[in-house]
């Protein structure tokens, strides 16, 4: 079981670039290096009422991925998320635990839905997302969109 916090200081902030760094080649976004500076002004842009995102770990001293919560109100509320594990820690299960504990936050903000966005050759990231449930709602070239229901 992983322990978890909220990315709050910049102890966990730094944790958290680390780990993005590492795993950038899965990012729908940009996939360049992230500097400090960058993920100092990016986490202050941050509307953090509707932007959630904590550390996981097997002890609040190892910190092996991150799990992002965007809640995107309307009807339904959906919340899209994000997630990652260090590639040191991937098959062994950790992925799965984290998407699960992102969903049930996404239910206490009161989403409706889930909504991510996959590239295509993320075969275990899809694999992951169809284990539990998820549907496949919009081609977006490289990228698949994928929904959830709750």
């Amino acid at each position: 079981m992983l322990v978890y916090k909220r990315v709050e200081d910049d102890s966990s902030l730094l944790s958290l670039m680390s780990i993005r760094n590492e795993v950038r080649s899965f990012m729908t976004g940009s996939q360049e290096l992230i500097t400090w500076e960058q993920q100092r002004k990016w986490f202050e842009y941050l509307d953090h009422s509707l932007i959630k995102i904590w550390l996981y770990g097997t002890d609040f001293n190892n910190w092996i991925g991150y799990g992002q919560l965007r809640i995107e109100p309307g009807a339904p509320v959906y919340g899209v998320s994000s997630h990652a594990v260090t590639a040191d820690c991937r098959g062994k299960g950790y992925g799965e635990e984290i998407l699960k504990d992102i969903i049930v936050h996404a239910k206490e903000y009161g989403c409706n839905a889930m909504r991510a966005e996959i590239f295509k050759d993320n075969a275990a990231s899809l694999g992951l997302v169809y284990k539990l449930g998820y549907k496949n709602t919009k081609d977006m070239g490289d990228v698949w969109e994928v929904q959830l229901p709750l």
